[in-house]
């Protein structure tokens, strides 16, 4: 495989970023046994991650590449800042990834792609089909001076930066060149992700669409859940984390309390596909424009905090409902 794989990590022992890239490195060495895998991160992360995981990452990882990142940036922002600059600091083409992925196959069909950047939407649809589109639109017309009519007039879709291919060329460059460009400028105004000002360079440069196999967002669809050669368990994700060890972090917990991946652990990540409790219920896309409502969010912390609120609003919801006959 000649496409190289890439995580961009900062991390420390009061965190689980290293137990989640380990389990991800792992598995992509699993299913790629030929594949470069390089990560990239501060000196104090190759400290920790040495330290602590030297024996499981020997065999996984090929290559640590420390990059100096301004000290005065919070942990989350250095990450943040890696990222969006990771074009600078590795040859070739490459599929970068976040640490909150698992691989679940052989990645080697990257190596036919031919396109300067490629990504898969984010929720797997069209911007103009997402729950949040609207709310995507305010705040990049906010953060990066763009009129709202520039942003619809631009047609530009709203990619999930979780998994991202890139070839080694002038154009992939240029668009992490404006990708670190307007996180910066999302950073002067308090926003610290990466999302927004990779839509933003997004409108300035062409992205193609990466088939959603190397990006199954199974929070949002289940659509590539079979064919999935990449699982992305979102680090914040909304709704239960107790439907899968890989969103509450139970594996992770494992991890770090045994300072490696044990049998059990591996056993887990070889058939994440079917770790899911029940019941797990589908929703459809109005169903889902219904749990982004800012009521049912609402709802959804009452429930969590066991709060009476909760009851009420379900006595007022049963109210009505007889009132519909419904």
């Amino acid at each position: 495989m000649q496409t190289k794989i890439v995580y961009t990590m900062i991390s420390n022992k009061d965190d689980y970023f290293s137990e989640q890239f380990l389990a991800s490195a792992w598995s992509a060495r699993h299913y790629n046994s030929d594949a470069k895998i390089i990560l990239l991160c501060d000196k104090a992360t190759a400290q920790y991650i040495d330290s602590v995981y030297y024996n499981d990452l020997f065999g996984v990882l090929d290559e640590i590449i420390k990059v100096d990142v301004p000290d005065e940036l919070s942990n989350k922002e250095k990450s943040r800042w890696i990222k969006t600059k990771a074009r600078e600091y590795v040859s070739g083409s490459m599929i970068q990834l976040d640490v909150d992925t698992i691989i679940c196959g052989d990645l080697s069909e990257l190596d036919k792609m031919n396109v300067d950047v490629a990504a898969v939407y984010d929720y797997h649809c069209k911007f103009n089909d997402a729950p949040y589109k609207q709310r995507v639109i305010n705040s990049v017309s906010k953060y990066y001076g763009v009129s709202k009519d520039a942003i619809m007039e631009s047609k530009t879709d709203y990619y999930n930066s979780g998994v991202i291919y890139s070839s080694d060329t002038v154009n992939a460059k240029s668009f992490y060149n404006d990708w670190h460009y307007h996180w910066q400028k999302g950073l002067a105004s308090g926003v610290s992700r990466d999302q927004y000002a990779f839509f933003r360079a997004s409108m300035n440069n062409t992205v193609e669409e990466l088939s959603g196999d190397y990006n199954c967002m199974i929070r949002s669809s289940i659509a590539f859940l079979y064919t999935a050669r990449i699982m992305h368990f979102f680090n914040s994700g909304w709704g239960s984390d107790l439907i899968s060890p890989f969103f509450s972090g139970e594996i992770y917990r494992s991890i770090k309390n045994n300072k490696g991946l044990s049998d059990a652990d591996k056993k887990f990540i070889l058939v994440c596909k079917s770790e899911f409790e029940s019941p797990s219920v589908i929703m459809d896309s109005h169903e889902s424009e219904i749990i982004f409502s800012p009521v049912f969010i609402l709802l959804r912390v009452w429930h969590k905090e066991k709060s009476v609120m909760f009851r009420c609003a379900n006595l007022l919801a049963r109210v009505i409902l007889k009132l519909k006959g419904l």
